[in-house]
């Protein structure tokens, strides 16, 4: 019998490339799992919205009875697509924070606090114009003013919408705009409402990104960089709007007060709105969280959607309140994504140009004529999305132990 013949030496891989092998395994599959997040997100907001839409009802009648067939399986224990999709997102955000890096502690700060476009930014112009509509107020427009400064000259261009104002805020405005090429005025002789200011500014402006502010909102240092920022690290990004003290859901550290209204935070002593910009940076995880709707106090808006969408409906509502949620609804539907730059912090004093009661009541106008064109279960689902985001509860977590311990020293 013949001896065996010997096999061929086979190189074996050494430990280092076996170990680098692992380790490109190891990055496509966080690739994969951050694609996955991302998708299982889209898919929650997208999945909330057609349950809520009353083409996906077809009659009371039979929602009813659907929904007493799922509360019934429910019971069974058997999980329909919501809870489904919900508790796919609670895994999805424990995995994230056990790969999130630790924050930085009181005393240290992050390299370049806007990472690298911030730092690109910073030395070239920004393709970006500011819309600011105006209505007196002018103590909050020259605070306002004052915080764009540093800005006007790597803007594409301030555009300035003066909605009818009293004679000194309209000398002050042309004084502004005087010498200043950057700065473009419109004047209305007598106030046409917000949302036609606002579309009036929309349509002179034509830089990629828009951002749309409110002139009693004070920005914080390297706001637009940071709301650029959260635009492109997706592609299907449209709006995006900041965190505030007084913005709805976008709040920190409470969106609503004691009574059930909307919050309006106060700093805590000593810290400006510029220092809460810095804290906000700090405590930031930069997760950028897709949301059904954002305020319209800042907006930023890409130019996909300007010709996508258009302009704001100013015939459903003239005086603002409730057109941002319009927008954004309308913004969704052509299939664009709302995110939160949940690292930039712009102040907002809220409603100085009307004042509590007349904002009390056009909010009550503008919620009916949403009802009226989307339905009251549907925009109860989306309030329903908002309260329940986590980033962002988790960041209001972090921002009231920073208060707590700001007031306490």
């Amino acid at each position: 019998m013949p001896p065996p013949t010997p096999e061929p030496d086979v190189p074996r891989p050494s430990l280092a490339a076996e170990i680098e092998r692992l380790r490109r395994r190891l990055a496509e599959s966080e690739a994969e799992l951050e694609r996955l997040g991302r998708w299982l997100e889209s898919l929650y907001f997208d999945l909330e919205a057609v349950l809520a839409s009353r083409r996906f009802r077809w009659g009371e009648a039979i929602l009813e009875r659907g929904l007493k067939r799922l509360l019934r399986r429910a019971n069974r224990g058997q999980a329909w697509a919501p809870d489904h999709a919900r508790e796919l997102m609670r895994d999805y955000e424990r995995w994230r924070r056990r790969r999130q890096p630790e924050r930085p502690g009181p005393g240290e700060t992050r390299p370049g606090p806007l990472g690298a476009l911030g730092a690109a930014a910073a030395e070239g112009a920004l393709d970006v114009d500011v819309v600011l509509c105006v209505r007196d107020a002018l103590a909050d427009l020259e605070r306002c003013l004052s915080a764009l400064a540093p800005d006007l000259n790597r803007l594409g261009r301030l555009i300035i919408v003066n909605d009818g104002s009293e004679a000194a805020t309209t000398q002050y405005l042309r004084a502004f705009a005087e010498g200043r090429p950057g700065v473009a005025l419109i004047e209305n002789p007598e106030p046409g409402g917000y949302t036609r200011a606002a579309n009036q500014g929309l349509a002179a402006a034509g830089a990629g990104h828009v951002i749309l502010l409110n002139s009693d909102a004070t920005p914080t240092p390297g706001w637009i960089e940071g709301l650029l920022e959260c635009a492109r690290s997706r592609p299907r990004i449209g709006l995006v709007g900041p965190i505030s003290n007084a913005a709805a859901w976008q709040s920190v550290p409470r969106p609503q007060d004691l009574n059930g209204d909307w919050a309006v935070n106060e700093l805590p002593p000593g810290l400006g709105p510029e220092e809460m910009g810095g804290l906000l940076r700090r405590l930031s995880e930069r997760r950028f969280p897709a949301v059904p709707y954002l305020n319209g106090f800042c907006l930023m808006i890409d130019r996909r959607v300007l010709e996508t969408v258009g302009l704001f409906d100013e015939q459903a509502f003239p005086h603002g309140y409730g057109e941002e949620q319009d927008y954004c609804l309308r913004t969704a539907a052509a299939g664009f994504e709302l995110a939160v730059a949940d690292h930039v912090y712009v102040h907002h004093a809220k409603s100085r140009s009307y004042g509590y009661v007349d904002r009390w009541r056009l909010t009550r106008v503008g919620w009916k004529t949403l009802e009226r064109r989307y339905g009251r279960r549907r925009l109860r689902a989306l309030d329903r999305l908002w309260r329940e985001e986590p980033t962002l509860g988790a960041l209001r977590g972090r921002v009231r132990e920073e208060f707590d311990r700001l007031r306490t020293e």
